[in-house]
């Protein structure tokens, strides 16, 4: 939407964009461990894989030909995450109503 920029404001976050967090920022925020590094696909039997794509998003990788990686730990929790941060947070005026402030 045009005014996407406009609400979501600034938050430090490592992105090119004002507000907007990167596979890397997530992952910071977690316990887990990520790592930008040229490997071999044989290289990465047993070891948790994920694909990043502009057309199909993040997505898990259990295979690559005959080589099987590693199990999808977190494709759930990273998942969860995603969901929570996509949520529209309530406006100003939502807050006061619930609170029934002015």
């Amino acid at each position: 939407s045009p005014d996407f920029e406009e609400n979501r404001g600034s938050t430090g976050f490592s992105g090119d964009s004002p507000g907007l967090m990167t596979p890397q920022d997530l992952l910071g925020q977690s316990e887990t461990g990520i790592s930008d590094a040229s490997a071999a696909p044989e290289e990465l039997a047993g070891c948790e894989v994920w694909s990043l794509s502009a057309l199909q998003g993040i997505r898990g990788v259990t295979s690559w030909g005959d080589i099987i990686l590693g199990e999808l730990r977190m494709q759930r929790p990273f998942s969860k995450r995603l969901a929570l941060l996509n949520q529209n947070l309530p406006t100003s005026d939502e807050v006061f109503e619930a609170f029934g402030t002015s």
